[in-house]
């Protein structure tokens, strides 16, 4: 499976993704992710899946709430 690297923003309430590439090692994958960060409103994501339709999905998916653990005591 390759690996996928992501430019993302959030445009309002929608995440709007951006394929930058494809990659078959993780170390080219991760390199360049490096490369593109910087300065400025977009993130960038490195994913691996068995097809772009599935990165998409994996970076698209909500992710739950972080537990509180002060609510613990």
């Amino acid at each position: 499976m390759p690996y996928f690297v992501y430019r993302t923003e959030m445009r309002g309430p929608v995440r709007h993704l951006q394929k930058v590439g494809e990659f078959a090692a993780y170390g080219a994958a991760s390199m360049e992710c490096r490369r593109l960060r910087g300065p400025g409103d977009s993130v960038v994501k490195m994913v691996f899946a068995e097809n772009e339709l599935h990165a998409e999905e994996l970076l698209s998916e909500v992710k739950g709430a972080v537990p509180n653990i002060a609510d613990d005591y």
